[in-house]
């Protein structure tokens, strides 16, 4: 039974292993148009981290008027 656990727990780790990213892209966005202020909340950038096909990060600057900075880590 022991033997059996270990070479489940291998099995698991190796296929785990298969799956890490190899590569990672930052894309960089900001919102334009008539009804965004510019230097509003709503224009400041978003920066996306993504990770494979898998993982994915959005961190957004912070808002000046509640001091809020809000990221969001996703695995898809």
């Amino acid at each position: 039974m022991r033997r059996l656990f270990i070479l489940l727990l291998l099995a698991i780790t190796t296929l785990a292993a298969d799956d890490t990213p190899k590569t990672m892209t930052k894309i960089e966005v900001h919102l334009e148009g008539p009804e965004v202020m510019a230097g509003s909340f709503l224009a400041q950038p978003k920066v996306i981290y993504r990770a494979g096909t898998k993982y994915c990060r959005v961190e957004e600057a912070e808002d000046s008027q509640s001091k809020i900075a809000k990221s969001m880590v996703c695995s898809l």
